[in-house]
């Protein structure tokens, strides 16, 4: 472990959940304001449409006053003394006036209040002389000489947002406001009695014969409310299009956004497990250096005690052999088994030293197929009398840098494990022997085949044995791991070293029709 993961306390895993929490609440958080600010714009596109319509609608407000007001109300002081709804000459003639001035306008619905809420004038005859219909609104418009509006929906908000047509008249806005009067208008020579006094206070214009003097008078106020609507949907559509281009487009950012942040937890999640791999990886190979540091300092303290008396009791086990042979069985018998684990001990330290100590690189270009002929030519009488088959599929040329002897023993110890491995497999016999020199089947097979993967060459060892269990696969490039009743553990670890020292990386695994599978990764010269 490094000194950074000590000081993280060891955990990498936790730093990285919480960077993922924190992209994750970035995403989330851009989402809602994306959303928030995509609803302040489409509030803030319905404020300029209602204000819009507010000064349209307060347009034809000023418009219908002074239609009513120049075109009826003051002429009829004239001809009438008096305006007076109920005479239907009257009331014939305030319809055409108010037709005239709407005839191109959009308005519809339009009424006419007097002071106390009846209403005088209405398109819909059944109207007239009911009271309340203009509700606190016309009163309130008509004490404050303000516009009061109200909007009438036919289909809500979110409906119209996700409705493919909005049909006409879905929205229409209502407006209330006064109905004044200005212009001048003839009075009698007499003076007014106390009433009357008191009803010009109160804003009533005055007729014929209730006012002072025999001239005209200007007469200005408000005499009643006046009430139409409008149909605004097209306006509204406009309006819902906008908002659902602007909500649309915040929800396609914050989608692209979403898959690019994913895309890149993604990217860093398979950064941060091959980190893991990588930190599990050095820390295996921090502790085989610790125990290949404890092994040396072991063998370098007995290799000098063991060897050189191991040296003499081979060498004069095989002389006493080669003198009692003939002459006493028994003693040579002993003598056999003597030299026999002499030359086993004397294999073991040798394994022992080059795994502790190993041997330096002498590079030179390498042809692997070469060193496997070498191989197998001194395997081949052996895989003979297993009933093994050796099916070669490397070509010459296939060229490495590398030194020719520690390949050669790397290469040689995969071919005898794999012999070793169908050795102790009972199995059935897969086919005749056309040799006739070795069993009368064969028991087993052994392909070695060259290729290329991800731009680096690769030699493959395949054989027909029992395969490597899963639980020991991670195991057996561990030093002193071994399955073997006499073995040391070391061949693989070995192996391993002198290719890994070569650059080169070495897999192993089964093949899906049963048996081991040995890959070498060469990098390219």
């Amino acid at each position: 472990m490094t000194p950074a993961d000590a000081a993280q306390g060891g955990r990498p895993g936790a730093s990285f959940g919480l960077l993922k929490f924190v992209s994750w609440g970035t995403l989330a958080l851009t989402l809602l304001s994306s959303l928030f600010l995509s609803l302040f714009l489409a509030n803030q596109a319905r404020d300029v449409l209602l204000e819009k319509q507010h000064d349209f609608a307060q347009l034809l407000a000023a418009t219908l006053n002074a239609a009513v007001s120049k075109r009826f109300y003051i002429p009829n002081f004239w001809v009438f003394g008096r305006p007076d709804l109920s005479n239907p000459e009257q009331y014939k003639r305030l319809d055409e006036v108010i037709k005239g001035a709407m005839d191109e306008s959009p308005a519809r619905d339009v009424r006419l209040y007097d002071l106390s809420g009846v209403v005088v004038y209405a398109q819909d005859r059944a109207l007239l002389g009911r009271e309340g219909l203009g509700g606190e609104a016309l009163a309130q418009a008509m004490d404050q000489e303000k516009y009061a509006y109200e909007f009438i929906y036919q289909t809500g908000a979110l409906g119209a947002f996700f409705s493919a047509e909005i049909a006409p008249n879905s929205v229409v806005m209502r407006t209330r406001g006064p109905l004044r009067i200005k212009g001048f208008v003839p009075v009698a020579d007499q003076p007014p009695a106390q009433g009357q006094e008191q009803a010009q206070e109160q804003g009533e214009p005055p007729s014929p014969g209730e006012a002072p003097g025999g001239s005209l008078v200007e007469v200005e106020g408000v005499i009643g409310g006046l009430e139409f609507t409008l149909d605004i949907t097209a306006d509204y559509r406009k309006l819902v299009t906008f908002q659902r281009l602007i909500t649309l487009s915040a929800l396609g950012s914050s989608l692209v956004l979403f898959f690019v942040l994913r895309m890149l937890i993604h990217r860093a999640d398979r950064l941060g497990a091959q980190r893991m791999r990588e930190k599990e990886e050095y820390e295996r190979e921090a502790l085989q250096n610790e125990k290949l540091v404890s092994m040396g300092r072991m063998v370098a303290g007995i290799a000098h005690e063991i060897r050189n008396p191991l040296g003499i009791i081979r060498s004069s086990s095989e002389l006493l052999l080669a003198r009692a042979k003939d002459k006493d069985p028994l003693t040579a018998k002993i003598l056999a088994a003597i030299h026999e684990e002499a030359v086993r001990l004397s294999k073991t330290v040798g394994d022992f030293l080059d795994y502790a100590r190993p041997k330096a690189l002498k590079l030179e270009p390498v042809d692997l197929c070469a060193v496997l002929d070498q191989c197998l030519a001194f395997l081949e009488q052996k895989c003979r009398a297993q009933g093994v088959e050796v099916v070669r599929a490397c070509e010459p040329g296939v060229m490495v840098p590398g030194d020719k002897d520690l390949l050669y023993r790397a290469l040689y110890n995969i071919l005898a494990n794999a012999l070793e491995a169908m050795a102790q497999e009972p199995g059935q016999a897969c086919a005749q022997n056309p040799e006739g020199d070795g069993p009368e089947t064969l028991r087993g097979q052994i392909v070695v085949e060259s290729g290329e993967e991800g731009g680096r060459i690769r030699l493959r060892v395949t054989d027909t044995g029992p395969g490597i269990p899963p639980a020991i696969r991670d195991k057996l490039l561990d030093p002193f791991f071994t399955t073997k009743p006499q073995g040391t553990g070391l061949g693989l670890a070995i192996t391993a070293s002198i290719l890994r020292s070569h650059g080169a990386e070495l897999r192993l695994g089964d093949n899906p029709e049963g048996g081991a599978r040995v890959d070498i990764l060469f990098p390219r010269p």
